[in-house]
C-alpha cells in the first residue's frame, strides 16, 4: 500500500459530503484516538471490554503498526476529516478486521461499509481466501452491535465462541472471498 492512494472506487457521496479512504500514517495516530473514544459512549460499552490495561496494550500494538512500511490501518475522511478507521492484521490466507469505529455523529451513513468494502478489495489483490472478524458478547448473552453489521456485511458467526477472561467472550465471523 502507499499513501498517495485514494482511489475512485473507495469515494462515496452524498449531496452535503463527499468521502475518501486512505491508508493512515503516523500523523493520523491522535485523531484514531478521538474515533475510537467518539464511536460509543463508556455506559454502552460496559461489559463489553476488556479493563483499561488490556485496551492500552491493543492502543500501543496499533500505535506500532502505523510505524511499519506496509501496515493495515484505513482512514476514512469526510470532507478531509477523519471520521472513521479500520485495522486490520494479515495471517497467511486470512486477513483478521482487528477493529473498525466511525465516530457516533457519522454512524449509519455508509462509513463502516465502505472501510469493510476497502478491506475486501485488499484482501482479494493479496489473493487472500477469507476474512475474519470477531465481536463481543456479554455475560448474559447478549451480542455487541456490531453483530448485526458483519452479518450485513456478508460474514458469517461461526459459532465459535472464545471466552475473554474478563466476563465477556468473542464471537467469532468469517467471510470466504
Amino acid at each position: 500500500m502507499t499513501n498517495a492512494w485514494v482511489e475512485e472506487d473507495a469515494l462515496s457521496s452524498n449531496d452535503d459530503w463527499m468521502m475518501a479512504i486512505r491508508e493512515a500514517t503516523k500523523r493520523d495516530y491522535p485523531e484514531i484516538l478521538k474515533i475510537m473514544i467518539g464511536a460509543v459512549s463508556s455506559k454502552e460499552l460496559k461489559g463489553f471490554v476488556p479493563p483499561p490495561e488490556i485496551t492500552k496494550k491493543f492502543v500501543n500494538n496499533l500505535k506500532s503498526q502505523l510505524e511499519l512500511k506496509e501496515h493495515g490501518v484505513l482512514i476514512a475522511d469526510l470532507s478531509m476529516e477523519p471520521v472513521g478507521f479500520v485495522f486490520f492484521i494479515q495471517e497467511n490466507d486470512c486477513l483478521e478486521i482487528e477493529e473498525i469505529d466511525v465516530l457516533a455523529d457519522y454512524q449509519k451513513r455508509g462509513i463502516g461499509r465502505a472501510l469493510v468494502n476497502k478491506v475486501e478489495r485488499i484482501a482479494k489483490d493479496r489473493k487472500v481466501a477469507f476474512l475474519k472478524t470477531g465481536t463481543s458478547i456479554n455475560n448474559k448473552g447478549i451480542p455487541w452491535r456490531a453483530y448485526e453489521f458483519w452479518l450485513r456485511m456478508g460474514f458469517k458467526d461461526t459459532g465459535e465462541r472464545t471466552d475473554s477472561g474478563y466476563g465477556f467472550s468473542y464471537g467469532k465471523f468469517i467471510k470466504r472471498l
